[in-house]
């Protein structure tokens, strides 16, 4: 598989998805769809609101890729209302996600604090057409200085304090990942912070295959691009 995501269970089992690559990279359309169809331009913001770790989370961050907006974090274990109506506020979200285990008590709160701020429950993403590539943004020139992600501090000493990580920071990121893990050639480590600023929990994948593109598959290094880092 290209992706493989792990979810611990009550009764201490582990339920276990796969992707293929080709399998993802739809999944990655599609987000694009749903960021579009909600009307966020490129440089927008649009917040994960999930409780734990999400593979829905990584599709949305290559929807971002295709669409030149931007991801912002909800910390689960520690953004109480205060903090998610501050995050939602001060990136000037256009578009919350959500799924089932989030607290929905805080999304209550949130309807109420900005009723005009529309939430998707990303359980509907493997109904969504994917965007066609026609539809895709256009990067003029360089990427680099470009947000990819803004993530944030868990503000335990007062407001949380964001960061936008740019492109070529990402990528840094990436490679610095791949080095620590000592990957063998055209194979990578996937990484999704335990916390969103700690990365510390890893999914795996393997193989990604740097050859010429396949019908549905994305061009190579695209993935990577999207992806890798935390």
């Amino acid at each position: 598989p290209f992706l493989t995501w792990y979810e611990p269970l009550p009764d201490k089992t582990l339920r276990r998805l796969s992707f293929t690559r080709g399998e993802f990279w739809r999944l990655g359309q599609q987000a694009a769809t749903v960021l579009r169809r909600h009307g966020l331009k490129p440089g927008e913001v649009f917040l994960n609101a999930f409780g734990g770790n999400r593979w829905e989370d990584l599709a949305f961050r290559l929807g971002a890729v295709l669409t030149g907006t931007v991801p912002a974090t909800v910390n689960w274990q520690a953004d109480d209302l205060e903090k998610l109506t501050f995050k939602a506020s001060a990136t000037q979200a256009k578009l919350v996600l959500t799924e089932a285990s989030y607290d929905s008590s805080l999304l209550a709160g949130l309807r109420a604090a900005a009723p005009q701020l529309p939430i998707y429950d990303v359980a509907a993403l493997a109904s969504e057409n994917p965007l066609p590539s026609s539809d895709w943004h256009r990067w003029s020139g360089s990427t680099d200085a470009a947000t990819r992600i803004i993530i944030f501090t868990s503000g335990t000493t007062g407001k949380p304090k964001g960061a936008a990580l740019s492109y070529r920071s990402y990528a840094v990121n990436r490679l610095t990942f791949e080095a620590f893990l000592q990957r063998p050639p055209r194979c990578a480590a996937l990484c999704r912070a335990g916390q969103p600023h700690a990365p510390h929990q890893f999914h795996r994948h393997q193989r990604l295959v740097a050859a010429a593109p396949r019908s549905g598959n994305p061009p190579p290094g695209t993935l990577h691009h999207a992806l890798l880092a935390g």
